[in-house]
């Protein structure tokens, strides 16, 4: 399962934990889920190409900071998920 939020403030967030509160079907789920932020906060600095089809399979090349924390050996090492900023009029009435 797949939970898409509002972005965290990136600077006053980092270190936090926050509570979670689930609800499916308006229905609030019973239960103590805790999320915490990383210490640090580091982001990408190119996407090549800008844009791509989301049909087709497109090979995507990501540049990420000179100044970026953690060794990055592998691509099995970690994932990145794409969502849009805004929905516009041609996204599905059911992504939402």
């Amino acid at each position: 399962m797949v939970c898409l939020t509002k972005p965290f403030d990136k600077e006053t967030n980092l270190d936090k934990d926050f509570n979670m509160i689930v609800t499916i079907n308006n229905k609030t789920i019973a239960q103590n889920l805790t999320v915490k932020m990383k210490q640090v906060n580091k982001d990408a600095t190119q996407v090549i190409p800008s844009s791509a089809s989301p049909v087709l399979k497109t090979m995507i090349t990501i540049q990420i900071e000179t100044a970026f924390p953690f060794a990055v050996n592998d691509t099995s090492e970690w994932t990145v998920n794409l969502t849009l900023l805004e929905l516009g009029s041609g996204v599905s009435p059911y992504y939402s």
